[in-house]
């Protein structure tokens, strides 16, 4: 088929792990290179079901990549004479507390059509029971997603050390506010013990909003209830990386996690 456009293939280096070597450089540096109308990332795929196409999705956004760090801080001392507040302990806390945290969903027109016409294809108990369990990749284009991945503290076997860290995979919604994000992970551990900061080597490029407005109403059928927090993929109905933050973060947000950490008390 003769096209009448170029077709841009683009291969970066270091995923969200070092975005400085891959997807940052590229847009920081030949950004006019790859300003292309349309971008076909690995988020689409085909269904089918008994060999018969059931449906096939597109990828229209990503979301964002933000570590962050949490760090517990404590008495250091012999291991045979074991401490109130021992860092090791109090980091569990935390890890724990928001391993158990529900994520409030944030809805913008392209998740809720998405899911919308999910509904048509799908079973209404796998949304509805067992969403999490069964669909993870799709629980987690609902929210903000939160996986521990690496715990380090101590040195020795026999000595309670002063400090512990972990650092959390977020994949953040492209429309989702940083700040208050941060400030409800920091409600939700509710220890004074340990801090939570976001790392500075997992920034990449944020997407624009796929549609406005956005709207924080689940679909019908769809509770907020049948989702936990943490997703084995970064996907949002997502793709492309884009130039600049949208400014379309608001009050809204704050409010959102004020009264979904408040009804967790």
């Amino acid at each position: 088929m003769p096209l009448d456009r170029d077709v841009i293939f683009l291969v970066e280096a270091g995923e969200e792990g070092s975005t400085g070597v891959g997807i940052g450089d590229v847009v920081q540096q030949h950004d006019p290179v790859i300003d292309a109308e349309y971008c076909f990332a690995e988020g689409g795929n085909v269904t089918r079901v008994g060999g018969q196409v059931k449906f096939a999705a597109i990828q229209a956004q990503e979301k964002v990549s933000s570590g962050i760090e949490l760090t517990a801080v404590g008495p250091s001392g012999p291991g045979a004479a074991p401490l109130a507040g021992m860092v090791i302990v109090e980091l569990s806390k935390a890890v724990a507390a928001l391993g158990s945290w529900r994520v409030p969903f944030l809805f913008n027109d392209t998740r809720r059509e998405f899911f919308r016409l999910m509904g048509t294809v799908s079973s209404p108990a796998a949304a509805r029971d067992s969403f999490q369990k069964n669909e993870p990749r799709y629980a987690s284009m609902l929210h903000t997603s939160i996986s521990p991945t690496i715990i380090t503290g101590g040195y020795r076997s026999n000595v309670i050390p002063s400090e512990a860290k972990a650092t959390l995979d977020v994949r953040m919604m492209p429309d989702e506010d940083p700040a208050a994000f941060l400030a409800a992970v920091q409600h939700v551990i509710n220890n004074s013990a340990a801090t939570a900061r976001y790392t500075s080597n997992t920034s990449r490029p944020v997407p624009p909003p796929a549609r406005q407005p956005t709207s924080r109403m689940p679909p019908r059928g769809l509770r907020p209830t049948a989702t936990r927090s943490g997703s084995s993929k970064p996907r949002s109905t997502a793709s492309c990386a884009s130039r600049t933050r949208s400014s379309t973060t608001s009050h809204a947000s704050t409010d959102r996690y004020r009264t979904s950490t408040a009804s967790k008390r």
